[in-house]
């Protein structure tokens, strides 16, 4: 089985989406939503090393685009670490950099 192991930034990250959808259309699309999220991270654990090194932000981190967000991970032993979970429109040297 692959793991999936979500660091506090990327709780925080899929809190304050929630928060936002929910605000912005209902309790139920931020839940949906946010279940996609982590159905994805699922399936990016299943072939982790198949997506966009992105060693200019952090050694070993990956992304993969999904929507208007970018799941952002580390590849781990029988899975992935996902490091944050950002809009696509914020900084993102400026947030990872953080």
């Amino acid at each position: 089985m692959f793991r999936v192991n979500f660091t506090p930034a990327a709780r925080a990250d899929l809190l304050q989406i929630w928060l936002y959808l929910q605000f912005e259309a209902d309790e139920d699309f931020a839940n949906r939503f946010v279940d996609q999220i982590e159905e994805k991270c699922h399936n990016i654990a299943r072939s982790p090393l198949g997506y966009q090194l992105r060693p200019e932000l952090v050694a070993d981190l990956r992304s993969f685009p999904f929507k208007a967000y970018i799941i952002f991970y580390v590849p781990s032993g029988s899975g992935i670490e996902v490091y944050r979970v950002l809009h696509s429109a914020r900084d993102i040297d400026i947030v990872i950099g953080d």
